[in-house]
Parts: structure tokens; C-alpha cells; sequence
């Protein structure tokens, strides 16, 4: 389990650190701190962002693969299973990223580190749009209805990062 302690140095500056409770007494103090409060409360809000990270990719994953297996029979194979590599690599890529942080959040400010998650966030939002405008069935509203619905579960997952 862990939790978060603050200790005040200086007014305005805090010292932030998130402490790994093992067992009763057993205390292990992790690499997280930060020198102003803003610093500490985007530490906090990217920890919370990169902790869901493994359950919004295999989420979105399964979305993708959900999305192919209903439009392979109406659409082009070569072009969706393109696709699906595309959002398997910016999955991996992500992920990646999130371990990153997760094993040193210092390595980059709280500043660069929302930077890097907007523009992954960004290509995610291009590369799933390109995908729906590609891959919405004209003429076919079954096909059209499941997409929309694949779709709508992809957004109200990513309402969440």
C-alpha cells in the first residue's frame, strides 16, 4: 500500500514523498519529491494518470481488436490490419512511458513529463479518429452502429486519462 506524506520545509515549499508500507513497521521511502506544492500535486496527478495506464491500453487494445474482428468482413484487411499495428505500437509506446515514470519520476520535470502525455495523448486521438473515419461502412447501419459503439467505449475509457 502506498501513501502519500508532505512534510512543510518552507512556506510554499513542501517536500512530497510517497512512502511503500510493507508490513507493520516496515517503511520504504520511494525517489518521489518535489520542491513547491504545484510540483507535488502534478506529481500526484501524473502518478494516478500512469498508474491506469495499464488498464486504459489493454482496454484500448481490446477495443482495436474488437473493432477489426467486426469490420473485417466489410472492409479492407491490408488497411485494418494496419491499423491495429499502428495502435499496437502507440500502446507499447505508451506503456513504456508509463513504466518510465513509474520507476523514476524525477528523470523529467511534472511539466515535461504532462507535455509528453498530451502529445501521446494527441497521436492516440489522431491515429483513433483516422480509424473511424477510415473504417466507418457506408451504406452497411449494423456496421455502423457496432463502430459507433466500439468508438463510444474508447472515448468514455480515454474521459478517464
Amino acid at each position: 500500500m502506498r501513501v502519500a506524506v508532505c512534510h512543510t520545509l518552507w512556506p510554499g515549499w513542501v517536500a512530497l514523498k510517497f512512502v511503500q508500507l510493507r508490513r507493520a513497521g516496515d517503511v520504504d521511502v520511494s525517489a518521489y519529491e518535489a520542491k513547491t506544492v504545484e510540483q507535488g500535486a502534478d506529481l500526484g496527478r501524473l502518478r494516478l494518470v500512469y498508474g491506469n495506464f495499464p488498464f486504459m491500453l489493454s482496454g484500448a487494445l481490446l477495443a482495436a481488436g474488437v473493432l477489426v474482428a467486426l469490420l473485417y468482413d466489410v472492409g479492407s484487411h491490408t488497411l485494418l490490419l494496419t491499423w491495429l499495428g499502428v495502435v499496437l505500437a502507440m500502446s507499447v509506446a505508451r506503456h513504456l512511458e508509463s513504466r518510465q515514470f513509474q520507476r523514476n519520476p524525477l528523470a523529467r520535470s511534472p511539466r515535461e513529463w504532462m507535455r509528453r502525455l498530451d502529445a501521446a495523448t494527441l497521436v492516440s486521438g489522431i491515429v483513433w479518429g483516422v480509424g473511424a473515419a477510415l473504417f466507418l461502412p457506408l451504406g452497411d447501419v449494423a456496421h455502423q452502429m457496432l463502430t459507433l459503439l466500439v468508438l463510444t467505449g474508447v472515448i468514455a475509457g480515454a474521459m478517464t486519462s
